[in-house]
C-alpha cells in the first residue's frame, strides 16, 4: 500500500507539470502570430476629467482585488480547514441501497468542484432569464451575493460546531450545505472577476489589471497556505 501510494503522487503531479509545459510551449510558438495580429493602441490626449476618471477606476479595481484576496482565502478552506472538519467533526457514513459507505475528507473537497460545474449553467441560465424580463443584475450585486453566500457558508459550519453530539460529530449535510454555498460564491466571483476587471480597466492598462486580478488570486492562495498550520 505504501509503495503504491508513493508511486501515485509523482504520477499525478508529473502529468500536471507536463501539461503546463505543453501549454507554455504552445503559447511561445504562437506568440509571434498573436503579436502580429494585435492592433497597436493609439496614444490619446487625456483631459483632466479623463485622468480623474481613470484614477477612480484604478482605485476601485484595486479595492475589488483586495476584497478578492479575502474571498480566495475563504474558498481555499474547502481543501484545508473544512477538510479537517470533515475528518474530525462530521459523520461520514451514509447508507446507500442498504450498504454503508464511508466518505473520505477528500470527497467533500471534490464535491466543491463538482458543484461549481453543476451550478454554473444554472446560474447563467437564471441570469439570462432575468435579462429577458428586463431585470438585469449588475456585476456588483452578483459580487455582493457571492460574499453573502461565503459568509453564510461559514455561519453554517460555525453553527454545526456548536451542535456536535457526545463524539463532537455532526450530520454531513451541514458540511455539504457549506460547500454548496461556497460553490455558488465561486461561480459569482471566479467567473465574473476577471471579465469585470478588464471591462472597467482603461484600455492601455487592461493587461496589467488582469495581472492584478491574478495576483489577488495568488496572494489569497498563499495566505490560505500560511494559515494552514494554524
Amino acid at each position: 500500500e505504501a509503495a503504491r501510494h508513493e508511486r501515485g503522487w509523482p504520477a499525478v503531479f508529473g502529468v500536471a507539470a507536463l501539461a503546463l509545459v505543453l501549454a507554455l510551449a504552445l503559447y511561445l510558438l504562437s506568440d509571434a502570430e498573436i503579436a502580429s495580429d494585435a492592433a497597436p493602441l493609439e496614444s490619446q490626449a487625456h483631459t483632466p476629467l479623463d485622468i480623474l476618471m481613470e484614477k477612480a477606476k484604478i482605485r476601485a479595481l484595486g479595492l475589488l482585488s483586495a476584497i478578492a484576496v479575502v474571498f480566495w482565502i475563504a474558498i481555499q478552506q474547502t481543501a484545508s480547514s473544512l477538510a479537517l472538519f470533515a475528518e474530525h467533526n462530521t459523520v461520514r457514513r451514509v447508507a446507500v441501497c442498504g450498504y454503508t459507505v464511508e466518505l473520505a475528507p477528500g470527497h467533500f473537497a471534490t464535491l466543491h468542484g463538482l458543484l461549481v460545474l453543476l451550478f454554473t449553467p444554472v446560474i447563467i441560465s437564471t441570469l439570462a432569464k432575468l435579462r429577458r424580463r428586463g431585470r438585469t443584475l449588475s456585476t456588483s450585486i452578483q459580487f455582493t451575493w457571492g460574499m453573502v453566500a461565503t459568509s453564510l457558508a461559514f455561519a453554517v459550519v460555525a453553527t454545526a460546531s456548536f451542535m456536535g453530539g457526545p463524539d463532537g460529530r455532526v450530520h454531513l449535510l451541514w458540511l455539504v450545505s457549506a460547500y454548496a454555498l461556497l460553490s455558488v460564491a465561486e461561480v459569482n466571483w471566479g467567473a465574473l472577476g476577471l471579465a469585470f476587471m478588464t471591462k472597467i480597466a482603461p484600455e492601455r492598462l487592461a493587461a496589467r489589471i488582469a495581472g492584478l486580478w491574478y495576483s489577488s488570486v495568488a496572494l489569497g492562495y498563499l495566505l490560505a497556505g500560511l494559515m494552514g498550520p494554524l
